[in-house]
C-alpha cells in the first residue's frame, strides 16, 4: 500500500504554481511547473493523496529574466478562488517595487491571500526591502516562502 494512503491526516503541498493563467503562460520552458495547468494540478494532487496546495505566484523580474516564469498574484487568486476547497493563495511581490509593502498588505488582509511567495529574488534574505517583508507578515501573522537555491 502506498504510504500517502495510511495517512490519515490532511496533507498539504506548500510550493505549487500552475505554467498559465489567462494571458500569462511559461515560456517555453521544460519544467514540470511551466507546462502544468490548474486541472493538471488538481489531478496530480488527488494522484498523491495531497488535501491542499498553496498555489505560489511569480512576479519577481528574476524569475522571468531567468526562466520565462510571470504569473501574477491576481491569476493565482482568480484560480483558487474557482478551486478554493483545493487551493491556498499566496501573493508575491517585485522586491524593487516601492509600493511593495501596500501592495502585500492589501492582498492579504482584503482579497484573501494567506502568506507571501515564494521569494526567488537574486538578492540577499536579508535586504532591507525583504526585512520590511518579514515584519509585515509577522504583524499579520501570516507565512512566508523562500526559495534558496545554488546559482
Amino acid at each position: 500500500m502506498l504510504e500517502h494512503m495510511r495517512y490519515k491526516g490532511k496533507v498539504i503541498d506548500i510550493h505549487a504554481h500552475v505554467g498559465s493563467c489567462d494571458n500569462y503562460k511559461t515560456l517555453g520552458l521544460g519544467f514540470f511547473w511551466s507546462k502544468l495547468t490548474v486541472f493538471k494540478l488538481i489531478e496530480h494532487m488527488k494522484r498523491r493523496g495531497i488535501d491542499y496546495a498553496v498555489l505560489l505566484p511569480s512576479e519577481d523580474i528574476d524569475d522571468l529574466e531567468d526562466e520565462g516564469f510571470y504569473i501574477p498574484t491576481d491569476c493565482v487568486l482568480k484560480v483558487c478562488k474557482v478551486f478554493s476547497k483545493e487551493l491556498i493563495p499566496f501573493c508575491g511581490f517585485e522586491p524593487r517595487d516601492p509600493l511593495a509593502i501596500e501592495k502585500i498588505e492589501d492582498y492579504i488582509k482584503n482579497k484573501g491571500c494567506k502568506g507571501v511567495g515564494e521569494i526567488k529574488s537574486r538578492i540577499r534574505v536579508d535586504h532591507p526591502a525583504l526585512m520590511k517583508v518579514y515584519r509585515l507578515c509577522a504583524r499579520l501573522e501570516v507565512p512566508v516562502l523562500i526559495h534558496i537555491e545554488n546559482i
